[in-house]
């Protein structure tokens, strides 16, 4: 789930109508307003309230911006790194550290914890609810989702800690680089990291089949080989039933709670409580708490705890506990599913079976009709939401949690079709895809078969200074790896693969270690 939202943060993000009230939880929903499309609640249907505010009368929401009837982007769509990096000079320029002289990203150091880096502090305007902004300020990242949750905060440092370790190798090898080329060196091979990573590591889980990875263009070039289906007619900008649906199947991932881990993958080393409540939306407080300590033990934390199955149950925690965006958004909650389902509307979404069918379903005018894709439970579900006869009404969202696994697939029929869609689009429309034979933006052979190597599970490795042992495929867990043949059992970091960057020097080739 953490990998899917940082990378969602990576390639979409809405820009919401500026300058709008639309009001709050215990109000009406405001109605005389175009830009607000606020979920009324009715208190007097025990179905249809908010379990921890039964007063509730609205989830306010502000409508996407409008530019010529189409929403906005605001970032890059492409698999780039702009979470780490930003998606504008400005913020890009504001990332990097200016005194080193290095090619680094600009860091913090926790106080008490041996001057680990942190993030760097945020703007007093950002969006998040620390307790006291003077002592313990909100994170400042390439994304200003950021705040959002603590695994996300884990997983941004990580990647300025990586930043920073390649920088500092690269300055080794080629001490006559400056501060410029240092920088854009370790940004293009952290992005191919990315990159390798989405599509070696975590696409693999969600779609364990190869052959329906083949398929649909996922399959990475093996080693000495270059990418060559490069194809500049191809659009690569996210889908909007992409952004808007099909990639939201990560909200039913979401646990309850982060556990934390100590390096042996103990809960007992860390005082209670010894998890972190994914309630605690937008709160950086417990980082500085824990410092260090609750970077490392939420990533182990991540490896060792199964995430909750795709279907349409979602953990309490964002059903009617997400607290949302607004001008006072500390008291103002919502459902994430009810919120996914009106974003799609707003969008201007076609029904389920319109996608369905565009993905090759057969045409569906009665709930019988989708038997075929949606669970026998979920379309009784369905019908009571939506009516006997509601089936050309089904929302692309509701429709998509609802269906069965297809084989091969973590998911059902539809976002199956769309995800692989666009990942084969954002990888087949993308001039600086890593794995491309460019001479004047590409990697060499030698230098691309070294990032081959890169695995999540090594970059945890040599950005967390207290994991010695950790499991190879980090987005299977140990228990479901064994039941597919997979030995996942954990092995010391030393062990691991990893990129020897010396083919980055200048005019040399070694195969010999540097990290």
């Amino acid at each position: 789930m953490t990998w899917g939202q940082f990378l969602d943060h990576d390639v979409t993000l809405t820009e919401l109508t500026p300058n709008v009230e639309c009001g709050g939880n215990d109000e009406p929903c405001v109605t005389n307003n175009d830009d607000c499309i606020g979920i009324p609640l009715n208190g007097n249907n025990g179905n249809d309230r908010l379990e921890f505010n039964l007063t509730a009368e609205c989830i306010p929401l502000r409508r996407s911006l409008r530019v010529d009837s189409q929403q906005v982007n605001e970032i890059t769509s492409y698999i780039d790194a702009s979470q780490v990096y930003g998606s504008d000079e400005a913020l890009a320029l504001r990332l990097r550290d200016t005194k080193a002289n290095l090619g680094f990203l600009d860091v913090s150091p926790y106080i008490n914890t041996n001057d680990r880096p942190r993030l760097p502090d945020a703007e007093a305007e950002a969006f998040c609810r620390s307790t006291d902004r003077s002592s313990r300020p909100c994170f400042l990242a390439g994304d200003i989702r950021v705040n959002e949750n603590h695994a996300l905060m884990a997983m941004h440092l990580l990647w300025v800690r990586e930043h920073n370790r390649i920088a500092k190798v690269l300055h080794v090898l080629n001490p006559h680089w400056d501060d410029q080329r240092l920088y854009q060196e370790a940004r293009k091979i952290v992005g191919a990291e990315i990159q390798h990573i989405t599509f070696n590591e975590w696409l693999v889980v969600l779609f364990p089949s190869r052959e329906l990875r083949r398929q649909n263009g996922l399959l990475l070039e093996p080693k000495g080989s270059f990418f060559t289906q490069y194809d500049p007619t191809i659009n690569a900008e996210m889908f909007n039933s992409f952004s808007t649906a099909a990639f939201r199947m990560g909200h039913t991932l979401i646990r309850d709670t982060f556990a934390l881990l100590s390096p042996n993958f103990n809960r007992t080393a860390f005082d209670s409580p010894n998890e972190l409540d994914t309630r605690d939306f937008f709160n950086p407080d417990r980082f500085y708490q824990l410092g260090d300590n609750a970077y490392g033990g939420i990533l182990l934390g991540l490896l060792r705890n199964f995430a909750r199955n795709f279907d349409a149950n979602f953990a309490p925690a964002v059903r009617e506990r997400l607290i949302i965006e607004g001008p006072n958004f500390d008291g103002i909650v919502g459902d994430l599913a009810a919120v996914n389902i009106q974003r799609g509307r707003d969008h201007g979404l076609p029904a389920y079976v319109k996608f369905r069918e565009a993905c090759g379903g057969k045409p569906a005018y009665s709930f019988a009709d989708i038997a075929d894709t949606v669970t026998d439970a979920q379309i009784i579900r369905l019908m009571d939401v939506y009516g006997a006869n509601g089936v050309q009404d089904v929302d692309l969202f509701a429709g998509g949690i609802s269906e069965r696994q297809q084989p091969g697939s973590v998911l059902g029929f539809t976002f199956t079709c769309i995800m692989t869609e666009q990942f084969r689009n954002s990888r087949v429309g993308d001039r600086f895809w890593y794995e491309r034979d460019d001479h004047q933006t590409g990697f060499t052979i030698e230098q691309l078969d070294q990032i081959r190597h890169t695995s999540l599970a090594k970059v945890i490795c040599d950005n967390t200074d207290d994991v010695r042992r950790i499991h190879p495929w980090v987005f299977l867990h140990r228990d479901a790896a064994q039941a597919q043949g997979i030995n996942n059992n954990a092995v010391f970091c030393d062990d691991l693969p990893f990129a020897d960057l010396t083919v980055f020097k200048d005019g040399e080739y070694s195969i010999h270690q540097c990290q």
